[in-house]
C-alpha cells in the first residue's frame, strides 16, 4: 500500500456528515463504521462520498464490533493485488515497544504524510457498539503517535507496505497514543463484502 491508496470520506453522518479516512481495497474503499450512519446498511442509499472528487459511496459490508466497513463507488482505481499476503501474516508479530518498522498514513491538508509508529501493546478493546450488545471485544494495537479528527480509518502500515491495522480512536489518558485495530477482521469483512 502506498500514499496513492490513502483517501479523504466525508460521510453522511450527523447535520453536517463526518470527515474520516479511506483506503483502497481493490476497487472498493475500507473505513471505518463509525463514521457512517448508524442505520446504513448495505446496498441502500449513498452513505457518503469519496476521494477528491467525491464521488458517491454505497456501503458493501460493515463490522461495529471491529468498526470497519467497506464502501463501494465507481471511478475508483483498483488497487494492485490484494491476496492474502497484502495483510501482514499474524504468526510475525512485532514486538511491544517495537513495530518492525511501522507507519501510518495520514492525510494532512490534502495530502498524505507518511509517520512511524511504536507499538505499544496488544490490547483487546471493549465495545459498546450498535448491534453488539454488551461486551463486544475488537483485538487492537495501542501505538505511540498522535493522532487528528478525521484520522480514523488511516491505514497502519509494516515495512513492505503490508496492511497491519486501521486507526479508530486516540487515548483520552495517554497524550500521543492512537489505537488501530488488527488486519485481521479487515480480511473477514472483505471476504463478507465479496459474498464468500
Amino acid at each position: 500500500m502506498t500514499a496513492a491508496d490513502v483517501v479523504a470520506v466525508r460521510t453522511t453522518a450527523g447535520p453536517g456528515g463526518e470527515e474520516a479516512t479511506g483506503f483502497r481495497v481493490g476497487g472498493a474503499i475500507l473505513t471505518v463504521a463509525h463514521a457512517l450512519p448508524p442505520d446504513a446498511r448495505p446496498g441502500r442509499a449513498t452513505v457518503g462520498r469519496v476521494g477528491s472528487p467525491g464521488l458517491p459511496a454505497r456501503l458493501a459490508a460493515r463490522d461495529d464490533v471491529a468498526d470497519l466497513a467497506v464502501l463501494g463507488t465507481s471511478g475508483i482505481r483498483a488497487s494492485r493485488g490484494l491476496a492474502t499476503d497484502w495483510v501482514r501474516a499474524p504468526s510475525r508479530p512485532a514486538a511491544d515497544g517495537d513495530g518492525g518498522g511501522w507507519r501510518v498514513l495520514l492525510r494532512r491538508d490534502g495530502r498524505v504524510v507518511d509517520r512511524a509508529v511504536t507499538l505499544r501493546q496488544r490490547i483487546t478493546a471493549r465495545v459498546d457498539a450498535p448491534g453488539s450488545g454488551t461486551g463486544g471485544r475488537r483485538p487492537a494495537l495501542a501505538l505511540a503517535v498522535s493522532a487528528a479528527p478525521g484520522d480514523s480509518g488511516a491505514p497502519v502500515v509494516d515495512g513492505r507496505g503490508r496492511l497491519v491495522g486501521v486507526l479508530f480512536g486516540v487515548s483520552e489518558r495517554q497524550r500521543g497514543t492512537a489505537y488501530a485495530v488488527t488486519a485481521r477482521p479487515v480480511v473477514t469483512l472483505l471476504a463478507a463484502a465479496r459474498g464468500g
